[in-house]
């Protein structure tokens, strides 16, 4: 299925359609009294620091140092999703070397994951 070059419409995802005015993608959304996950989190952390008999702030650094510790051994993935759900997760800028695969077409696309998974499969 070839579609047209993209125009600017959806730029970077070859599926979406754009809403109409006035309509909403989620038009239940969160169910009433449903904590988001940053109160939930925050609640965990009060709980904890009274079982401590400590301060929530003591706690986050606590779980900070430990995530430092952890991440230098390569395991840090536990704190980078907690603070992504939290903070969500850090603008990823693209490379303007690389613009250009916006304009293709999904056929030149897919000719061109074709072209470098051949390379890539490649066993010498």
């Amino acid at each position: 299925m070839e579609k047209t070059k993209n125009r600017g419409k959806n730029t970077g995802f070859r599926n979406l359609k754009p809403w109409k005015k006035g309509e909403c993608p989620n038009p239940n959304g969160r169910p009433k009294g449903q904590r988001n996950y940053a109160t939930i989190y925050r609640e965990a952390i009060i709980e904890i620091a009274n079982k401590r008999r400590t301060t929530p702030e003591a706690i986050e650094v606590e779980m900070v140092a430990n995530a430092i510790k952890f991440a230098g051994k390569g395991a840090f993935n536990f704190y980078k999703d907690i603070m992504d759900r939290i903070h969500g997760t850090a603008p990823q800028e693209v490379d303007p070397e690389h613009s250009w695969i916006r304009d293709l077409s999904d056929k030149e696309l897919d000719e061109l994951i074709a072209k470098n998974m051949a390379k890539f499969n490649k066993t010498d």
